[in-house]
């Protein structure tokens, strides 16, 4: 691992971790596909997060914050889906989550994060349900905590090129990748995922309900909103340090003034629309 936080084979595909063998060191960066060389600005799509580090459902508008809502914590009682792993013998559990999958610009960004057992952090839930700060105080607390954590991206080119969903998978397979501790269970936010042959289970909505799913959803949210901030700097005109790339009425009539900048997703309706001359 470099200064940066990189895996040394990050230079080719992250894994898929399909095949035999999969979980040997040594496949880690190759993708069942091929071995094709990563593009120059995807060689750190996969990493573990260091603290001191500072990077760069189908709906265009930001989901608003809920106050309301926020205000009673969802994860009151024990992970079911925790006790169950662990009454089957597996004691490294990790949480898989993402963020950014419903944002026009920027890239989609998954978390992955072994909890100690028993956590001693309280409040960790879903991080849609927390605000910014609180979400920052966590972070802090999680990175210092855990037992490992690592995030992996998607460019927009990839998210243009795959599809949202598959693209949300690999980002998700290059932060297990990039786990510096192996887990023995994965327990991951949504709908099955293919090609991954580590024991695991996907919870639609576990965010809500496992706690080291709310964890790497902590992990993968303010993990992108820095890059989105840091690409702010390199587009001021869109609004990205306050939209995060969301579809917000701002960022949509920044679109239609500017058009779709380089980190835009060409395959995202109201993007493709200004393309092709239809908004």
């Amino acid at each position: 691992m470099n200064r940066r936080g990189c895996r040394s084979q990050s230079t080719t595909y992250a894994p898929s971790l399909c095949r035999a063998g999969a979980l040997s060191p040594a496949n880690i960066g190759h993708d069942c596909r091929a071995g094709v060389p990563i593009p120059a600005t995807l060689r750190c799509c996969c990493r573990a997060v260091v603290p001191s580090a500072t990077p760069w459902r189908r709906a265009w508008a930001r989901p608003p914050y809920n106050k309301a809502a926020s205000s009673t914590p969802r994860l009151a009682h024990p992970d079911p889906h925790e006790r169950a792993a662990r009454r089957a013998g597996y004691h490294l559990l990790a949480g898989v989550d993402e963020a950014g999958r419903g944002a026009l610009a920027g890239p989609v960004v998954a978390g992955a994060i072994i909890l100690p057992h028993p956590c001693p952090i309280e409040g960790i839930r879903d991080s849609k349900r927390l605000t910014p700060e609180r979400r920052e105080e966590l972070y802090e607390q999680l990175t210092e905590s855990a037992l490992a954590h690592a995030i992996g991206f998607a460019s927009p080119e990839e998210i243009d090129r795959l599809n949202i969903l598959r693209a949300t998978y690999e980002a998700m397979r290059r932060a297990i990748a990039a786990l510096p501790t192996w887990p023995d269970y994965i327990l991951i936010d949504g709908r099955p995922i293919d090609c991954l042959c580590l024991p695991h289970r996907c919870i639609v909505d576990g965010d809500d309900c496992c706690q080291c799913i709310a964890a790497a959803s902590i992990i993968a949210k303010v993990e992108r909103d820095r890059m989105m901030r840091a690409l702010h700097e390199q587009y001021p005109e869109y609004g990205l340090a306050q939209n995060k790339g969301y579809g917000t009425a701002e960022h949509l009539a920044a679109l239609d003034r500017h058009g779709p900048s380089p980190i835009h997703r060409r395959s995202f309706e109201p993007v493709r629309q200004l393309r092709l001359g239809l908004g």
